[in-house]
């Protein structure tokens, strides 16, 4: 774990070791979101969610979207609209 954040490890020998000799380049993530919604009353409380628009932040495209809905939820407005599903 430390390597990974850019912090150099002594061995138990003294051998030390640095983030670059054992770490790649950063790879960029994307973000996928979970949605659980029992029913389209919470579907435009959902929608002009602060706090996923805070979580997105520069990911405004999510490329992946697993629903917890009925069947019916994903297909309506406003969340259609919102969402490619």
């Amino acid at each position: 774990m430390l390597l990974s954040v850019h912090t150099q490890v002594v061995l138990d020998d003294g051998t030390v070791v640095k983030p670059h000799e054992v770490c790649g380049e950063a790879v960029p993530t994307s973000k996928c979101l979970v949605v659980d919604c029992p029913s389209e009353h919470f579907l435009q409380s959902l929608v002009e969610s602060e706090a996923i628009r805070r979580e997105l932040g520069e990911f405004p495209v999510v490329p992946y979207v697993f629903h917890f809905t009925p069947r019916k939820v994903p297909q309506q407005s406003p969340w259609s609209q919102t969402l490619v599903c």
